[in-house]
């Protein structure tokens, strides 16, 4: 089951390139996401993103680092807990 999902969040560690089994390469993140509770307190969320070459590549072309902010715009494939998105990177 797969669902597109829209959110903005901050990794927690600077982008790395990785490479798979099979020769393919990609960045995983863990992205925090602000969480609101009823009562006012800021919690957070982690949400772990792959990104494919591609993408990958636009990470690390725009500097992306830990605490950056992100939006993320993607399809998440529910039963595997994986996103594969589209980035903005938001500056300032």
């Amino acid at each position: 089951m797969s669902l597109f999902t829209i959110f903005s969040g901050r990794p927690t560690t600077d982008p790395e390139m990785k490479q798979s089994k099979t020769g393919t390469e990609y960045i995983s993140l863990d992205i925090a996401v602000p969480q609101y509770s009823p009562d006012g307190k800021e919690n957070a969320i982690f949400v772990q993103c792959y990104f494919h070459k591609s993408l990958a590549d636009r990470l690390l072309k725009a500097k992306v680092m830990k605490g950056t902010c992100l939006q993320i715009r993607g399809v998440e494939m529910i039963r595997i807990s994986r996103i594969s998105a589209s980035i903005s990177v938001e500056r300032g």
